[in-house]
């Protein structure tokens, strides 16, 4: 048996390219706190190191010690959408009219078998405007204001549903 996302708008296969990715995640940190810029940069961190660059939010949650896998996906669609915002990129929508900010940083596979999680792909393009970050690919930023986002510390709320149902 296979499950479907819902899809309304098919994931596009090309959101931006290296340069734009690397300029949108230099403009992130204007108008957020450090707490979201680190929290950002834990997930895009963690899923760039990941095997093919490719996690799932249950590996996203028990990495970054988030208490459910629903945390990680809303944080990661939070992600998704600054990144949009600072491309000035509309993602597509499922047919309930919810935007998938998760596509802007990742393609997936959108119709799963039972028992299978759904796999963000890290785009290539992103994974290459990382690469030439002096911060994306060593340890994490030092300065922070708090520790990285769990329940305990969760992210801000967010104005919109993001990231996959």
């Amino acid at each position: 048996m296979t499950k479907t996302s819902g899809l309304l708008e098919p994931i596009p296969p090309h959101v931006a390219t290296r340069e734009q990715f690397r300029a949108a995640l230099l403009t992130i940190p204007r108008g957020q706190s450090q707490a979201v810029v680190a929290r950002a940069l834990d997930i895009l961190q963690f899923q760039y190191r990941a095997n093919d660059k490719t996690i799932t939010t249950t590996e996203l949650a028990n990495a970054l010690d988030y208490a459910t896998y629903n945390f990680a996906n809303r944080v990661y669609g939070e992600v998704g959408k600054l990144v949009a915002e600072a491309l000035n990129v509309t993602p597509p929508r499922r047919r309930n009219g919810r935007y998938m900010y998760w596509s802007v940083l990742s393609t997936g596979d959108p119709e799963l078998k039972e028992d299978e999680h759904f796999r963000w792909v890290m785009r290539k393009e992103l994974a290459e405007a990382l690469e030439s970050l002096p911060w994306a690919c060593g340890p994490l930023p030092a300065a922070r204001d708090g520790p990285r986002g769990s329940s305990r510390h969760p992210a801000p709320e967010p104005r919109h549903h993001t990231g996959p149902e």
